[in-house]
């Protein structure tokens, strides 16, 4: 076998394994306008007639594959012409088969390529390429037919011609079929051809069509796409009688190789050069060999004249070369006319090509093959029918502690889920601190949370977004201060911003709060109403008793407090449902990830989880509903110390507020000695000795705005923390969620059955293996056809896992492989084959391994 014959062979085989577009296979494709004798250029150099009927001529891509040595098997002729339908061989040394390829476009699909049939006599090849194309062309009519034997040619009586069988009769005229033109293929792989070559013949371009602008549209875009990717080298086709200024095909090669270095253009009908120009296309050639890697080649083929005497080949070729030995224009350039010199430097062009194509073409083969494996390596293993049993319980177990892994942030779990909860819990504050007291005295607002408890989003204390600045009084910096609201500076700001119209409307909306208001205290998270000095007094009046002052009825500040309960329970269920909400993500999460190729399962696990989700739920909302109950009917804090220490804050703010102190009432307590080495205590000190005609009433509200300041902190960690304790530590029990799963699934008597019923993989997960174990043995089967087509290049000595698949390899017309059942039989096959440089060890390992490198 000659080197240029097995290049060819593998390129070949790489076609035939659907890995054309993958690898980038060096291609000829000849293309021009329809007339200018294209099919005859490829019927020359292929030694055989092509369909030229009305209706019949190139309609679809046809791809000729030949190679010169003789077909090498000869045995059971008979029995396959009696299968095949075929007539006894004309010449033992000549066969073509033929094959469909159907296109799917992607480059990582298949194009799988079907046995048509096998022809042995040259003059039969046009009536099979008839019944080849018609298939194509009638995709719905063809489905119909049993087999692509029904589309075969029948023998005449006398066995000296072919005639259409009924199947394609039954398509009616040519000009009816289902389709103009198709991007599928018909290939003719030609054994015992003069020459070894492969070139794809597109159909010609045409100007304009009986049926519509958008056949001439596709026709051009099918030229278009195939003469464009740097792999393809260009065949044009130019007539002599033409202007060769002023073709679309010469346009388009330029636009996408504007050097010319893929490009060859052939001269066709040279008789009809017009009188005068033979001296311009002889110099058009000459140039194009001087200056540049463009080459001209000039052929003559048969006229139609000719064509309707049935010339045969041999006389064709005898008529071209004495048309260029008689004519003295041709002289100069004699090295490039001829088919026969054609043959030989398309031929030697797309050997020279794959040459120094090869490595790349190498390199890209092994590195898809890793690829597809590394895709096949994160596909599950595929189930195994005996194992249901036991792989069932490892699956449930698996999503059991996932499962707590992302309510506790464990394994491989990250921080989302948490951070999830974290702002349920968040919002929970925010609606709690919506419901706490509020007293609005002399144009200050007091709210029993400073900034520190309202901006207190879990991620420390305090600093809020600073939109409290402007309109704030004794803004203390520490997390026990007190905060206090200058409505009547928000009353300015509120007026310059063109909110209100007038001050009196402002102190209307102070009254009786508007939106414009409450947008204000929503933004600094102040609660939307609030209590006045004269709401608490008429509340004193009503409880007052037989007490004597300072003294106040006991239960007073309890009525005063059970004023702010707000709306606590609803702001705590909500929160629990925003946290089961989160939880229930993360089932379907956990599901689809451990499960998702076992839909059964999934679906079976999915319903259980929600089950179990909504039990353990409701459980968790009585506890939840029982701690709010805990905190609404009882009013009492152990933590006195503290209690005192906000009440007596609270009371002097209020104080200061109330008396509204101007300058001079201020520096009087700046002179007042310090206690605690603090100015501010000082002057809070003097405030809590100086009385007040409402001395009650700033007693009662300080002493519930530090109440609920105790109680706030107290609620907002204890709610959150049952909620962990009742529903997510609950959930994350891997023990007990596996036993409920099982017994949810199988019932409390699991059977094998059962488990192999579940354990269905889905379709989409077992086509996806089954397509990248077929890819994956067609890209080993590349790497061994490249391997043996340059065993002088660098040896594959690099090896990664295969998993195994028992695809079937596809077939490799023009190379014998050796039989192979799966990939890695292949790259065994490879690896015995490369130079010894190969490590003994690695060669050791080829039974279980796919060659990637």
């Amino acid at each position: 076998m000659t080197r240029a014959h097995r290049l060819l062979a593998a390129l070949n085989g790489l076609r035939s394994l659907g890995l054309e577009k993958t690898l980038r296979v060096p291609t000829l494709v000849i293309a021009g306008n329809q007339s200018s004798g294209k099919s005859s250029v490829v019927e020359a150099i292929a030694g055989v007639a092509l369909p030229r009927a009305p209706g019949t001529c190139t309609r679809c891509p046809t791809e000729v594959r030949m190679s010169c040595d003789s077909c090498p098997h000869r045995t059971a002729i008979a029995t396959a012409n009696a299968i095949r339908r075929t007539l006894p061989p004309a010449d033992s040394s000549w066969r073509c088969r033929i094959w469909l390829r159907f296109e799917h476009g992607a480059a990582d699909q298949r194009q799988p390529e079907t046995r048509f049939s096998t022809v042995y006599d040259r003059a039969h090849i046009a009536a099979h390429v008839t019944a080849a194309q018609a298939m194509l062309l009638n995709p719905k009519g063809a489905a119909t037919a049993a087999a692509t034997s029904a589309f075969m040619p029948l023998p005449s009586a006398d066995g000296s011609t072919l005639g259409p069988s009924s199947a394609l009769a039954a398509l009616g005229d040519p000009s009816e079929y289902e389709l103009r033109f198709t991007r599928n293929s018909v290939v003719l792989e030609i054994e015992g051809a003069e020459a070894d070559l492969t070139i794809v013949d597109l159909p010609g371009i045409i100007q304009s069509h009986a049926e519509g602008p958008e056949l001439v549209d596709l026709v051009h875009q099918m030229t278009r796409d195939a003469i464009k990717p740097e792999n393809h080298t260009i065949v044009t086709t130019i007539a002599a009688n033409d202007d060769p200024d002023n073709q679309a095909i010469s346009l388009w090669a330029r636009q996408v190789d504007p050097a010319g270095a893929r490009q060859l253009a052939v001269l066709t009908k040279p008789d009809l050069v017009p009188a005068g120009m033979h001296d311009e296309w002889v110099q058009r050639v000459q140039l194009a060999s001087a200056n540049g890697p463009q080459r001209i080649h000039v052929v003559r083929n048969p006229g139609q004249d000719e064509l309707d005497r049935d010339i045969s080949p041999e006389a064709a070729r005898e008529a071209e070369q004495a048309f260029f030995q008689r004519s003295p224009h041709w002289a100069p350039i004699a090295h490039r006319v001829g088919t026969p010199i054609l043959r030989a430097a398309l031929s030697s062009l797309l050997v020279e090509i794959i040459e120094q194509q090869l490595p790349d073409i190498q390199c890209r083969a092994r590195e898809a093959l890793r690829d597809v494996q590394r895709q096949l390596a994160a596909l599950p293993p595929g189930p195994s029918a005996g194992s249901a049993p036991y792989e069932l319980p490892v699956l449930l177990r698996r999503v059991a502690e996932r499962l707590r892994d992302e309510l506790q942030v464990g394994g491989e779990a990250d921080a989302a889920t948490y951070q999830r909860f974290e702002l349920a819990y968040a919002r929970l504050g925010t609606e709690l601190g919506a419901s706490m007291p509020a007293f609005y005295v002399n144009g200050r607002l007091f709210s029993a949370l400073n900034r520190y408890d309202r901006y207190d989003d879990g991620g420390g204390g305090g600093g809020g977004d600073g939109s409290e600045g402007d309109s704030s009084g004794r803004n203390g910096s520490g997390p026990n201060d007190v905060d206090e609201l200058d409505v009547a500076a928000l009353r300015l700001e509120a007026q310059q911003a063109g909110k209100v119209p007038s001050a009196e409307q402002v102190w209307a909306a102070v009254d009786e709060p508007g939106p414009w208001l409450r947008a204000a205290l929503a933004q600094r998270r102040l609660p939307p109403s609030f209590q006045t000095l004269d709401d608490v007094s008429q509340l004193l009046k009503s409880y007052r008793g037989p007490e004597l002052p300072p003294f106040m009825p006991p239960h007073l500040l309890k009525k005063l407090i059970t004023r702010f309960r707000g709306e606590w329970q609803q702001h705590a269920q909500e929160c629990l449902e925003a946290v089961a909400g989160v939880v229930g993500a993360v089932n379907e999460g956990v599901v689809a990830a451990e499960l998702g190729r076992y839909p059964k399962t999934a679906a079976a696990v999915r319903s259980a989880l929600a089950a179990h989700l909504e039990s353990v739920r409701a459980d968790a909302l009585e506890r939840l509903a029982n701690a709010v109950a805990v905190e609404h009917n009882n009013t009492s804090v152990q933590h006195l110390t503290a209690y005192n220490q906000y009440r007596k804050a609270f009371l002097a703010a209020l104080k200061h507020a109330h008396m509204r102190m101007d300058e001079g009432s201020t520096d009087l307590l700046k002179q007042v000695p310090q206690l605690q080495g603090s100015q501010t205590a000082g002057a809070d000190a003097l405030l809590l000795a100086l009385p007040s005609k409402e001395e009650d009433e700033l007693q009662l509200m300080a002493a519930c705005l530090a109440y609920y300041k105790v109680v706030f902190r107290r609620a907002h960690e204890v709610l959150p923390l049952t909620i962990k304790e009742a529903l997510l530590n609950r959930l994350a029990q891997p023990d007990v969620l596996q036993r409920y799963l099982q017994e949810a699934l199988l019932g409390q008597q699991p059977s094998a059955e059962a488990a192999r019923e579940l354990l269905h993989e889905s379709e989409e997960t077992t086509r996806r293996r089954a397509e990248l174990a077929d890819r994956e043995g067609r890209l080993v089967q590349a790497c061994r056809l490249l391997q043996q087509a340059a065993p002088a290049l660098a040896p594959i000595t690099a090896l990664a896992a295969v998993p195994a698949s028992t695809a079937e390899a596809a077939p490799t017309p023009t190379m014998e492989l050796a039989p192979a059942s799966t990939p890695a039989a292949d790259t065994a096959a490879v690896l015995a084959e490369a130079p010894a440089a190969v490590p003994a060890a690695v060669q050791a390992t080829a039974s279980t391994a796919a060659v990637v490198g």
